[in-house]
């Protein structure tokens, strides 16, 4: 029998994802409740559906009538929840296991789990809405406030001193469907994010992106991310192992995984793991590398596919052929009347888009998260000399203009002068 897929919803990895099917000779069908008009996946899809995501009933009826043999969901966490429901009623493979599903959606649960391996962790203070004067002594600034359960910076907050904490953990409620807030030290280090793929147990790592913090909507967040470390000898020799050690207690044998942590003072404090696909698209980077991706492997194990002889030993993190930097662009809030240098910089074998976020006639809210985010692309260059000139060359093309005539994106310079201050130290 033909391999009949559904993909459920349509998040930023799904038009990659039947794409990719198609080409392996696979059925496709997308749903959602969205006409197909507006959504470009089910103009691609061999068939679509009009059945909501959330609609479980429904699309159980309609996977038995139709025959699906398999069900796929990208990075969007409320479709990879259904996904798991609606293959647990179909009886159908599915990558996560409970425990390491529960860990990537429960920050607090996934910091315990890390201390069991001896992995380091930010201290966490107990503290709930009564803010009890016992709880709120025995706490050091600053620290950072968040949602065990959300993404995206959503509800994030980094607070200095203890007026400023009850209106942190109440912006944060509203984020949180548990209702649970972590406040725990802020650790002010280099921010790392380690790209990895479980195939059987084994974890690979396909790359890691080291962090240039940059001051946006009044805090450091994200600018820069460059793909090399100092740190690389010590995650493969040190970290890996206890990563996969972790991933096996979680009950985590398949599937694409991201580790976010901080290193300070030769420690690195673990923070979140993401036991999906990652939201930024990382995979058509790692395409160019290595002829295969993470989201490649996830259709594959989706499809019922045995992918233990794909070319692992391929993905070695060593130093690459040519440099590659992550560059993170911020947009303003405001209403775009005006795209410059988009359609140019598209036609460049030196970038590929990852994120693309907006188009003319879009409305940018006043969001403090990684929702105003514009671009992340990566850019590729022979050496750092070069790659500061690209930047340059980007910033002075690529523009947002709103019907005033101001620049909505936030442009970041200096990426050189950062380079050497971070090789000098």
């Amino acid at each position: 029998m033909k391999t009949r897929l559904l993909f459920l919803g349509v998040d930023n990895s799904v038009m990659d994802a039947v794409t990719y099917a198609k080409s392996k000779g696979i059925h496709t069908i997308v749903t959602d409740f969205n006409p197909p008009e507006k959504v470009k996946e089910k103009q691609l899809a061999d068939d679509y559906w009009m059945i909501s995501v959330a609609d479980l009933d429904a699309l159980e009826q309609k996977c038995r009538e139709e025959k699906v043999t398999h069900v796929y969901a990208g990075n969007h966490e409320f479709c990879i929840d259904q996904c798991k429901k609606i293959c647990e009623r179909l009886g159908l493979p599915f990558y996560a296991s409970d425990e390491g599903w529960r860990a990537s959606r429960d920050k607090a649960y996934y910091k315990e789990k890390c201390r069991e391996v001896g992995l380091e962790t930010p201290k966490r203070y107990a503290l709930d809405e009564n803010f009890k004067r016992s709880d709120l002594d025995k706490i050091h600034y600053p620290v950072i406030v968040k949602p065990t359960d959300s993404c995206a910076q959503q509800g994030l907050a980094v607070v200095r001193e203890e007026k400023m904490l009850k209106e942190a953990y109440e912006k944060a409620l509203p984020f949180s469907e548990k209702k649970d807030i972590l406040v725990e030290d802020y650790i002010d280090g280099d921010e790392v994010y380690l790209f990895c793929f479980l195939n059987d147990g084994k974890l690979t790592m396909f790359g890691l992106s080291e962090d240039m913090m940059t001051e946006i909507n009044g805090r450091k967040n994200f600018g820069f991310g460059i793909h090399v470390s100092a740190y690389l000898q010590y995650i493969k020799e040190e970290l890996l192992p206890k990563f996969e050690k972790l991933a096996d207690n979680l009950g985590c044998r398949n599937g694409a995984c991201v580790f976010q942590g901080i290193f300070k003072d030769g420690i690195y404090y673990n923070l979140e793991y993401g036991y999906r696909l990652d939201g930024i698209r990382s995979w058509r980077h790692f395409k160019r590398l290595y002829g295969f991706s993470q989201l490649e492997l996830m259709v594959d194990l989706a499809a019922g596919m045995d992918i233990s002889d794909r070319d692992w030993k391929s993905v070695e993190m060593n130093d690459q052929k040519e440099i590659s930097v992550g560059y993170m662009i911020w947009c303003k809030p405001g209403e775009i009347d005006r795209i410059t240098g988009r359609d140019e910089m598209y036609q460049r074998d030196d970038i590929v888009f990852l994120l693309d976020n907006f188009n003319e006639g879009d409305v940018v809210q006043p969001n403090d998260n990684m929702r105003s985010i514009a671009f992340d692309i990566t850019i590729y260059a022979d050496n750092h000399e070069e790659m500061d000139q690209k930047i340059r060359e980007i910033n002075e093309m690529l523009h947002f203009y709103d019907k005033q005539g101001n620049d909505l994106l936030i442009h970041i310079n200096g990426y050189y002068e950062q380079i050497k201050k971070r090789w000098n130290n």
